[in-house]
């Protein structure tokens, strides 16, 4: 077989993606961000500000306290007031979407108040390019993944 000449084309980056939690309860049947929250979605922000290649999909989630349908909607509320919130920091709406689970998709039992407490939350799947994130390359150290977002 005859060696390969010339540069072989390299398709596009994928993109990669990665799910954090944010660090917001809900209360039962609530959506809006208490204020107590407004210093880790002012840090969140921030760094997509600085990474404007960055999209991120905004997740809400529920207990299961009442009717399937309804904590649905209010997991879309959830995640819809978290984009609210990060477009008053600045960050362009059209780099968030957001996505409502409802209780479908818990993180803790629903059999005490604690696992309760915990599935009322938002998470953020960030989607990046490898590329943007890597640096150069040293005999010593591997590429670089994105630095934690919080």
């Amino acid at each position: 077989m005859a060696p390969v000449q010339g540069p072989i084309p390299l398709g596009p980056e994928k993109p990669y993606a990665e799910t954090i939690t944010l660090n917001i309860q809900f209360d039962t049947n609530e959506y809006v961000v208490k204020d107590l929250y407004f210093g880790e979605l002012a840090r969140f922000a921030r760094v997509l500000k600085s990474h404007p290649d960055l999209y991120i999909t905004i997740e809400g989630h529920t207990d299961n306290t009442g009717h399937a349908g309804s904590n649905l909607e209010l997991s879309r509320k959830r995640a819809g007031s978290v984009k609210g919130h990060l477009v008053s920091q600045g960050v362009d709406a059209s780099r968030i979407a957001v996505q409502g689970y409802g209780e479908s998709r818990p993180i803790a039992g629903n059999g005490t108040e604690e696992g309760k407490r915990k599935n009322r939350r938002v998470e953020a799947t960030v989607e990046y390019e490898k590329a943007v994130f890597l640096k150069k390359k040293t005999k010593t150290s591997p590429p670089a993944s994105p630095s934690p977002l919080l």
